[in-house]
């Protein structure tokens, strides 16, 4: 005999010795999952799968990439830049077309066989690890809202890929590149990512009003790793960073530049093509690591200004490059 027991949006049936089944009707899926344990057990992953309900976690073992599509666009888009999304979506629409059509198929095998074919297809190692990523993000929010029980993307591992050589810009072309300048705020994002080492993005969200001590060092917060760092800029472009701050802030929103990393990255690129240079807008903050390495800044301490996650990042980027003396006296 059947023991159904009701609770918000879950119902649990005895289905034997040692056994009860989960079964739910929410927004139109219908689904259920066969439990191995005592009545106790049960009823308190009843509980949970009830309460991820009311949050709007619906488990839906058999999802496709039409729900995930759904999922993401209310819980996830929103909270995102639109470059972001078209990311996402672009990778997901190449899922859809080599993996399998439910998520719960899908294996770490199939993903390792749509990478191989990309890269016989001509597409370089940073491409395909750019969809992999994507992919990833938006499968770690079908693990999260309960949509696979796995992300078969954790247990595949990145291309890799060979690391171009540092480009460093020399004082004449950084000359060349702060007199294309043509304003004050293009000026500062260049000696931004000069010398306060900061990425596009962190200069497009930088706010004048939040991110300046007294003593002008600068608060980087919005970081690629979630955490804050201090940096700081020579004396002769500090009475021009106090100049632009008071009128930017009495007359102005807070955030110049911008506000995201790539319309930063693009004016960027335009001021460099200007200055007749052949560099990438990141070859300003690899410029700033080199100058410091090359100084001899203890290389911790280098990683702390660069915001760097990893100490390896920074030994292989910067100081790898430089000549064997200059490397021993910056680990010293």
């Amino acid at each position: 005999m059947k023991d159904k027991t009701k609770h918000p949006g879950v119902a649990i049936e005895k289905r034997g010795r040692g056994a009860y089944r989960l079964r739910w009707d929410v927004g139109g899926i219908k689904a259920s999952k066969t439990l191995h344990c005592g009545r106790d057990e049960a009823e308190r992953k009843a509980i949970e799968l009830s309460e991820n309900i009311q949050e709007g976690r619906t488990p839906d073992p058999n999802a496709t990439f039409a729900r995930l599509e759904k999922t993401l666009e209310n819980y996830f888009y929103p909270v995102r830049s639109q470059a972001y999304r078209r990311n996402i979506k672009k990778a997901l629409e190449q899922a859809r077309e080599y993996l399998p059509a439910r998520l719960k198929h899908i294996k770490p095998m199939d993903i390792e066989t749509v990478m191989a074919d990309m890269i016989k297809a001509g597409l370089s190692a940073s491409t395909v690890n750019g969809w992999y990523r994507n992919c990833n993000a938006a499968f770690t929010v079908a693990l999260k809202y309960q949509l696979i029980e796995k992300n078969p993307f954790k247990k595949v591992r990145q291309l890799k890929v060979e690391l171009r050589p540092v480009r460093e810009i020399t004082e004449g072309e950084e000359d060349k590149l702060l007199n294309a300048c043509t304003s004050a705020r293009d000026k500062l994002m260049v000696v931004f990512a000069l010398y306060g080492s900061m990425r596009v993005g962190e200069i497009g969200r930088f706010n004048l009003r939040e991110d300046i001590k007294e003593d002008y060092t600068l608060i980087v917060r919005a970081t690629k790793t979630g955490t804050w760092r201090v940096v700081s800029l020579p004396d002769r472009y500090l009475e021009e960073l106090r100049k632009y701050n008071t009128v930017r802030k009495r007359k102005y929103d807070p955030v110049p530049f911008y506000g995201n990393g790539n319309s930063v990255s693009g004016r960027l690129s335009r001021l460099i093509k200007k200055a007749g240079i052949k560099a990438r807008p990141h070859d300003l903050r690899q410029t700033c690591a080199t100058r410091l390495a090359r100084k001899g800044v203890n290389a911790w301490r280098l990683k702390e200004y660069m915001g760097h996650s990893s100490i390896n990042t920074t030994e292989r980027y910067y100081i790898s490059s430089m000549d064997p003396d200059n490397r021993e006296k910056i680990w010293q």
